[in-house]
């Protein structure tokens, strides 16, 4: 008798109300793109775009991590965008990183946020 009722006590909390659950692209009317990548956000539910400085402060970097897909897809499409060259930005093939060679911190966030990042 007391697992009956410790049952139903854990089966009311099983299912998010409907007051608490995030509104997805879908209820709002829009549909997010389909697209050969995905760029997961981090646990603090941020983009994981970040500047980066080496050589004593003489090479800037932008590195976007957390990309699943076809990385190189995401790495033309950011050279149209920004209007870089090729050798400017480029796929590290081991780390799954996209790097940028300058700052394009919120130029990149903007970009991801329009295809619903």
């Amino acid at each position: 008798r007391a697992t009956s009722i410790k049952a139903k006590a854990i089966s009311s909390f099983d299912s998010p109300s409907p007051a608490h659950t995030e509104a997805s692209p879908q209820d709002k009317g829009e549909r997010p793109p389909l697209l050969p990548y995905h760029v997961r956000r981090t646990a603090s539910q941020e983009l994981p775009i970040y500047h980066l400085s080496k050589r004593g402060g003489n090479l800037h970097q932008t590195r976007i991590r957390k990309v699943e897909g076809d990385r190189t897809a995401l790495r033309d499409e950011l050279q149209k965008v920004l209007n870089l060259q090729k050798e400017n930005v480029l796929v590290n093939q081991v780390t799954g990183h996209v790097v940028l060679k300058g700052w394009y911190k919120e130029e990149v966030k903007k970009f991801l946020e329009e295809r619903h990042f």
